[in-house]
């Protein structure tokens, strides 16, 4: 009789354990589902972080509740809707700090930093990715530590602190090297690049742009490819070499033909592409590029680069004795430099 009921006991257990296996393995599926579709099908991302909390809640799982949480929060952010995923990565930082689960307590206040600088919050959003930071470093978690010095890196290039930036870029490089993690490698090269260049620091620039230029062809990867050799371009222009800068816009504009790209990466290449015509002398053929490249301006919000283009259009426009819209070029740029001043007045007073 007792070895009945002890087999019917061990039988009982079990089943208990596979079916708790059953439905971590079903939460960790769905949630991973809901990360490979966040940046192609938001949507469908969404659905599979609700029957990922949905499963969590039937577990009675709080670690995994509290990841659910998060990959709603994620899932919300993708859609556009920062409020939404703010309270659900509040709600995951809840659960994560009661039962004192550091790697995520450590990516709730990462992915909340990223909501808040979505926000425009910039000094809020630093507060968090330093607290997340601090989680990262105690669990030794490298991978979480460099992206998290990614991000405070834009912050402290969007605020201005340039030194910061550096630093923090300088610091998620090393690691990503460390872990031989190239496209996150190439990714924060990249954005260090464009912190160098914005303080004239061109040589080192450069460097950092062609390594990052290195890796993406080598992957294959055309977006990013772009948007680099837009940025090598940018920087041959500035340092007078229209040789060099002709032959990275040649590539870009190849690739833009090639590939089906946004928008922004034809912005780049078309003003860049403008501006070398310029600086040949081809004027009629520099305001078509100008033109082409404002076009695609219309639905983005990237004012300094709007009055860039205005400015070179209008510089075309004179040498073509078109001084009438070279005038309202001029205006225009003037008028959307006003624009500019009263947004960052507003985000400082916030």
């Amino acid at each position: 009789m007792r070895l009945n009921q002890f087999i019917f006991s061990f039988f009982l257990i079990h089943s208990l354990f596979v079916h708790s296996q059953n439905d971590t393995i079903a939460i960790s599926e769905n949630i991973n589902l809901a990360r490979e579709q966040f940046s192609k099908n938001p949507g469908d991302g969404l659905k599979y972080a609700i029957k990922a909390l949905d499963l969590a809640i039937k577990s009675d799982n709080k670690k995994f509740i509290g990841k659910a949480n998060n990959t709603m929060g994620s899932a919300w952010y993708f859609l556009g809707d920062n409020d939404s995923a703010e309270a659900y990565q509040s709600k995951a930082l809840e659960i994560q700090l009661e039962i004192n689960d550091l790697e995520g307590i450590g990516r709730s206040y990462a992915n909340l930093g990223t909501t808040y600088s979505e926000k425009g919050l910039n000094e809020k959003a630093i507060q968090y990715f330093l607290l997340a930071e601090k989680k990262f470093i105690a669990i030794n978690y490298q991978l979480g530590l460099a992206k998290t010095y990614n991000s405070l890196g834009i912050l402290f290039y969007n605020i201005k602190d340039f030194n910061n930036a550096a630093r923090y870029y300088s610091s998620g490089i090393k690691i990503a090297k460390e872990l031989k993690d190239e496209a996150l490698y190439y990714s924060i090269a990249t954005n260090l690049a464009n912190t160098l260049s914005y303080q004239h620091k061109n040589k080192e620039a450069l460097f950092m742009y062609m390594t990052s230029y290195a890796i993406a062809k080598r992957r294959n990867n055309f977006s990013d490819l772009v948007t680099i050799c837009n940025s090598i371009c940018q920087q041959y222009l500035t340092m007078d070499n229209l040789i060099s800068a002709k032959k990275y816009n040649e590539e870009a504009i190849a690739l833009i033909q090639k590939y089906d790209l946004s928008d922004y990466s034809k912005i780049s290449a078309f003003g860049n592409y403008g501006i070398i015509l310029q600086n040949e002398g081809k004027y009629k053929e520099a305001v078509l590029y100008l033109d082409s490249a404002l076009t695609y301006t219309k639905n983005n919000e990237d004012l300094p680069k709007q009055i860039d283009l205005h400015i070179q259009l209008s510089q075309s426009l004179l040498k073509n004795n078109n001084y009438k819209r070279a005038a309202e070029n001029l205006m225009l740029a003037n008028k959307l430099k006003d624009s500019l001043y009263t947004k960052n007045l507003e985000e400082k007073l916030a």
